[in-house]
């Protein structure tokens, strides 16, 4: 047929298959970008969720610190501890800087493309000269990239190969080399600081370098088995308890030098910016970002793990101020103390205490068992001063510990006055009304008690208690209680109290009673189509979340269909499909976004069952 004379017919039904045949490759195009966005997505998901991990583990270190001051620890462990805290904010602020890197070489991408005005059009987001927002914590920087989603250049594929492989695509760009170089640097820090540290025994002591050389030929088994025979090589002087994450680390952190394309060997780098869409190459710098942070939540638990400190149990905290006198003459001063209770009100608090009676006799022993927030009912013995002498029961260690305790009071005609308060933890919390109660005896009768807290954002009274709103995490509020007697004179009770900002936990998604953590689930169950919902598992805090929005993926016609819905409910469509579903179906929800106290809705994770 070649050379042969065509019909009008046959030349028109030829360029009908040419426009069809770029129709669908058009098309096919377009699903393949909308997968690397949602991709991008789902793992910048993981990583918030990885990372809300890491934070409470770092944060673990002050409750144990707390802990073995508490329980009368010895300096040298309280000095060991401090240590290990500071190589996890070492470890954390490594992966800080070289994430925020990421995002930033992720904008450039963005930015050199010259998608007009970075192509940020949705309402909200800042236009500018970068495509990421900054998120300040304490005195650090936290880089988050802007959604692609309305960027118009989402599929120019030559600007990530300029910019990391080369006009001439030989791989010799020094940006491509700074991406590797930069995984390989970190990877060989970290492995050093957690290998170095004395043994057990005297004198001992663990180091690692990494094997001079030390590279992954390509991605070939054989490649990878010579990479970890070298490796295992130059650990020999490597604590054996740190081997296994060594190795983690190692494998997790090294990209190879080569890979093979259509039989011909290329760099790696080639194969992940040579001909990249955009956004393929945004997901590929986010894929290594989580890459950083699930390697940074292995270290910190291990070295977290070196500690061997049990906190108190509680799920309650509450601020108290009480003086060591409920009675005092005109012109004297007041000593206030005021502190962080902490307890378990799941638990019953055990008593014992003596009324005058150092020597706690068993024949005048009182008991008490009751709910740590009830008020023990101390009779009254006569006029004058008197003491409490106690014992209350705390858990330490897995075991019940008697800790002493004693109160000064005094009876006269106008009857008792008296305070019992536990105590423990300072922390105050961001986005939530954080209850504090201030108490003072002692004072004359009809002064008026007030406080202030510098470094609150608002700091009021409400009812019984006052509520403290703090907003910068890493600071420092401090909480002054004063009291003004009828003559108008200003008393300062105690020395301020001092209080440090953490942020609240994330919430974590629940479909039908089950979290990220389950991987299938009943077609029955799914079918009762309940609403997803957020919440803080194993959080003494009641804070109430509401899921805002969500997606659900479906298979239509062998294409991903993204149904969408703009409250926590699911909707028509979203039950049509999963009632369709059978068993080994997999029913996938994304883009979870959930408000809690501020208002603000946020990303909370992902959820994906397998149905059986």
């Amino acid at each position: 047929m070649s050379g042969g004379k065509e019909t009008p017919r046959q030349k028109l039904i030829g360029l009908m298959y040419l426009v069809l045949m770029a129709l669908l490759a058009m098309n096919t195009s377009k699903q393949v970008i909308l997968a690397f966005i949602t991709l991008n997505d789902k793992i910048e998901s993981t990583i918030d969720i990885v990372a809300s991990g890491t934070e409470n583990q770092i944060a673990s270190f002050d409750s144990k610190l707390v802990t073995l001051a508490a329980t009368g620890g010895a300096k040298k462990e309280i000095e060991s501890l401090k240590e290990l805290q500071k190589q996890a904010l070492v470890v954390s602020e490594w992966t800080r800087v070289l994430s925020n890197e990421f995002v930033k070489l992720t904008s450039d991408i963005v930015v050199e493309a010259g998608d007009g005005g970075l192509g940020v059009v949705h309402e909200g987001d800042p236009v500018g000269d970068k495509h990421y927002t900054i998120e300040t914590r304490g005195d650090k920087e936290y880089f988050h990239l802007l959604p692609m989603e309305h960027l118009t250049k989402k599929d120019d594929y030559d600007t990530p190969s300029r910019m990391f492989i080369g006009i001439n695509g030989d791989a010799k760009n020094p940006e491509g080399g700074f991406i590797l170089d930069s995984i390989r640097n970190y990877r060989d820090r970290i492995c050093k600081l957690v290998a170095t540290h004395k043994g057990e025994k005297a004198g001992e002591e663990f180091s690692f370098e990494a094997p001079e050389g030390l590279s992954l030929a390509d991605e070939s088994d054989k490649a990878r088995k010579e990479f970890n025979e070298k490796l295992r090589e130059g650990m020999g002087n490597v604590d054996p308890k740190d081997t296994a994450l060594i190795f983690q680390l190692f494998n997790i952190l090294t990209p190879p030098d080569m890979t093979v394309n259509h039989g011909e060997s290329i760099p790696y780098i080639s194969k992940m910016f040579d001909h990249a869409p955009l956004v393929a190459a945004a997901a590929m710098f986010t894929s290594m970002r989580a890459d950083l942070a699930t390697a940074e939540n292995k270290v910190i638990n291990h070295i977290a793990g070196r500690v061997s400190v049990e906190t108190f149990n509680f799920n309650k905290i509450e601020p108290l101020a009480f003086s060591g006198k409920s009675l005092i003459e005109q012109g004297d001063s007041l000593n206030l103390k005021v502190m962080i209770a902490a307890y378990d009100t799941t638990k019953k608090m055990e008593l014992q205490y003596w009324i005058d009676d150092s020597t706690k006799s068993s024949e005048t022993q009182l008991s008490y068992e009751g709910k740590a927030t009830d008020f023990l009912k101390v009779p009254s013995t006569g006029g004058g001063k008197h003491i409490v002498y106690g014992n209350i029961a705390v858990e330490v260690k897995g075991n019940k510990e008697w800790k002493p305790w004693k109160y000064d009071y005094f009876v006269n005609t106008g009857g008792t006055n008296a305070t019992v308060s536990p105590v423990d933890l300072n922390v105050l919390y961001t986005g939530w009304d954080n209850r504090m109660k201030v108490s003072a005896g002692g004072v004359p009768q009809g002064s008026k008690i007030s406080a202030s807290c510098s470094g609150c954002s608002s700091f009021s009274q409400k009812g019984d208690y006052w509520i403290a709103k703090v907003k910068k995490v890493g600071s420092t509020c401090t909480i002054t209680v004063k009291a003004t007697t009828p003559d108008g004179q200003s008393i300062s009770l105690g020395e301020p109290a001092k209080f440090r900002v953490f942020s609240l936990p994330s919430a974590q998604p629940f479909y039908a009673g089950k979290s990220f953590e389950s991987t299938s689930m009943p077609v029955a169950t799914a079918r009762a189509v309940p609403p997803l919902q957020a919440k803080l598992p194993n959080s003494p805090l009641d804070v109430k979340y509401t899921v805002t929005s969500f997606q659900m993926l479906v298979i239509k016609g062998g294409k991903a269909v993204t149904l969408k819905s703009k409250s926590n409910k699911l909707t028509g469509k979203m039950k049509g499909a999963i009632k369709a579903m059978g068993k080994g179906s997999i029913l996938s929800f994304t883009n979870i976004k959930a408000k809690g106290p501020s208002g603000k809705a946020r990303p909370i994770g992902n959820l994906t069952y397998v149905l059986y």
